[in-house]
């Protein structure tokens, strides 16, 4: 294998499987909120949009 293929292949089995699933690995879902985490820091936003009308708020605590 290319390097290129096995990087991907190697990001494939360490994301693993879906959510409801019981493979190794982080979860896709997992996955995705993390890249989306990522990508607003780089950017410097107060809040991280997964999907239409999903918003979060990193820097907010759940805890009071």
């Amino acid at each position: 294998m290319t390097a290129p293929a096995l990087l991907v292949a190697l990001l494939l089995m360490f994301i693993g499987g879906g959510p409801a699933s019981t493979a190794g690995g982080i979860k896709v879902s997992t996955a995705v909120v993390l890249f989306a985490v990522t990508v607003a820091h780089i950017r410097r936003r107060q809040t991280v949009s997964v999907g239409p009308g999903a918003r979060c708020h990193p820097r907010r605590s759940s805890r009071r």
